[in-house]
């Protein structure tokens, strides 16, 4: 399927996330330059307050902000941070302006209420898995 992102024409696939026993349908965006990689550990005992802020909160103000979310991955067995998740703009220059907002900095601080271990890289986004 073939839809309009950033002002550009790009496919677009469905796939599904899971995070915490929540299926949730997601959009990966291929054709999009640059990707916002984050991980992190979900606080021992936080794990349904964390969903509800995941879910009610930090997607929809990634969207606001101008991040189009196309990842969630949740680590049920093995080393390794528990959850990754990722997300793109059109620019670099757009992404450098979202991560120093003041909007932004309020988004991760809500976060880090409810994880460890948070980091975060922007890197050139590709069509494949990213770490």
């Amino acid at each position: 399927m073939m839809r309009k992102v950033c002002g550009r024409t790009v496919q677009t696939v469905d796939v599904r996330a899971w995070t915490v026993g929540t299926t949730g349908q997601m959009r990966l965006e291929l054709g999009i330059v640059i990707k916002l990689l984050m991980t992190w550990d979900i606080k021992p005992g936080r794990e349904s307050e964390y969903v509800e802020f995941v879910m009610h909160e930090f997607g929809p103000a990634m969207v606001k902000l101008g991040i189009q979310p196309t990842d969630a991955w949740y680590t049920v067995y093995g080393p390794g941070p528990q959850v990754l998740a990722g997300g793109v703009t059109e620019t670099l220059r757009g992404m450098q302006e979202i991560l120093t907002s003041d909007d932004w900095h309020a988004l991760e601080a809500g976060l880090l209420a409810f994880v460890d271990n948070y980091r975060r890289r922007v890197v050139e986004a590709t069509d494949s898995f990213q770490l």
